[in-house]
């Protein structure tokens, strides 16, 4: 049986000025005592590896996770974030000059053959969480921690609840149906060709 544990990174910058993110925005004050927080807890258990996306604030908060707990931290690209068209990078969050894009975009969530600029599709999405999935699987680790984004662990989830049968439509729905907090923990377990999910947002290490 193996054990994944899926970490959203610590508040950045970006996020705490309540813009679109970009790959390059670091943490925040906040994200940087949310990563502490989320470090004190893990530290307490055993894990053989700590994977992490390639983006900023990912990479600092496995940095800070790896200050109490010494093990390898291998990044890749797998573990991103869903790359959003460059117009609406480092633009404020709800603004009408992109309000066009947003509108369109969702307009055309489903079909799979729209792009609006540089932006990876939803169908794309789903096709690279599926391969960091089966990356994961095939390791040689029984407990291992990953640290990566808001929308990559709710698809991560729809593929363990709908596996080939998930679609565009069935991930638009998920996505607005609960919310991936900074440093929240989400557990899953894998066992041969069968997924659970044992726990869902854990955000205790920061309240308690």
């Amino acid at each position: 049986m193996m054990d994944i544990t899926l970490v959203r990174h610590g508040q950045s910058i970006d996020e705490y000025r309540n813009l679109h993110q970009r790959g390059e925005s670091n943490l925040s004050q906040t994200g940087i005592e949310q990563a502490h927080l989320l470090a004190g807890k893990l530290c307490k258990d055993k894990y053989d590896i700590i994977l992490t996306s390639t983006l900023n604030r990912s990479i600092q908060t496995a940095t800070i996770i790896k200050s109490l707990i010494d093990i390898e931290v291998r990044s890749s690209n797998l573990f991103n974030e869903m790359k959003a068209p460059k117009e609406i990078e480092n633009k404020r969050v709800g603004s009408k000059e992109i309000d066009h894009i947003i509108k369109d975009i969702s307009k055309n969530w489903n079909n799979p053959t729209y792009r609006f600029s540089d932006e990876e599709t939803p169908t794309e999405f789903i096709s690279r969480v599926k391969t960091a999935l089966e990356y994961i699987t095939k390791l040689d680790y029984d407990n291992i921690i990953v640290i990566t984004h808001g929308n990559f662990i709710k698809t991560a989830v729809a593929l363990v609840l709908f596996d080939k049968n998930l679609t565009t439509e069935h991930l638009g729905n998920i996505w607005h149906t609960f919310l991936i907090e900074n440093t929240s923990l989400t557990s899953l377990k894998f066992n041969k060709d069968r997924w659970l999910i044992t726990c869902l947002n854990d955000i205790v290490h920061l309240t308690s």
